[in-house]
């Protein structure tokens, strides 16, 4: 049992008051371990975070059900995230018999934290505004190049240039976009796509909706 913080609570009553963002998530309770490792590896990948159990999405506090919630965040870091997350904990008792649970996520961009999904698939996420967004193939490609130790190199030969050829400055482009313009398959293309990005020639904007990409300049192919 962590124990419960007696104070004025002007930490947590401002940290509510700023509402979700990109680096502050509310719930109102823990219903699957699952669910809240997608936020730890989220803020892991992205910024870092807290979130705040038993908090309701408008800012309410509800306050959580039992001691078996602080032990479903420790199974969620431990069980279904990879690799096993430390977490800082810390009970808050705001109100008459009303606890918040915190838990503080630094960010750690020198492993690619993933959690496990109800297919059985550990995934990658990350934080984008106040959503969890599933990273993605090239989200991935990109991190393991940055980390990788070999120096990379690309030789523009028919498949570069092509992709190329067919993209503009100052458009964002999914994938889909790429495979449709150049006939490329989908795995082909988000391996150029991350060589691109991780060579500065492309940049990665994460929206809601998934990975996406543009052309940083033009080259005289």
């Amino acid at each position: 049992m962590l124990p419960s913080v007696n104070s004025e609570y002007e930490y947590l009553r401002k940290l509510i008051e700023k509402g979700e963002s990109q680096h502050l998530d509310f719930k109102f309770a823990i219903t699957d371990s699952r669910k809240i490792a997608r936020s730890l590896v989220a803020f892991a990948n992205t910024d870092g975070g807290t979130l705040l159990i038993g908090v309701k999405d408008n800012g309410k506090i509800a306050g959580i059900r039992s001691d078996e919630e602080v032990y479903m965040a420790d199974a969620a870091a431990s069980m279904y995230c990879k690799p096993e997350m430390k977490l800082k904990l810390r009970l808050w008792e705001p109100e008459s018999n009303k606890q918040v649970l915190e838990v503080v996520v630094k960010p750690d961009g020198s492993k690619m934290w993933k959690a496990l999904s109800e297919d059985g698939q550990w995934k990658a996420w990350i934080r984008y505004q106040d959503q969890n967004i599933v990273a993605g193939n090239v989200w991935e490609l990109v991190w393991k190049k940055k980390h990788s130790s070999h120096s990379r190199s690309i030789l523009f030969e028919k498949r570069e240039q092509l992709v190329f050829s067919h993209l503009n400055i100052g458009k964002i482009y999914s994938i889909e976009d790429i495979v449709l313009l150049t006939g490329i398959h989908t795995n082909e293309v988000e391996a150029l796509v991350s060589d691109f990005i991780v060579l500065g020639l492309m940049e990665m904007h994460v929206s809601e909706s998934g990975i996406y990409c543009s052309v940083k300049k033009k080259l005289n192919l």
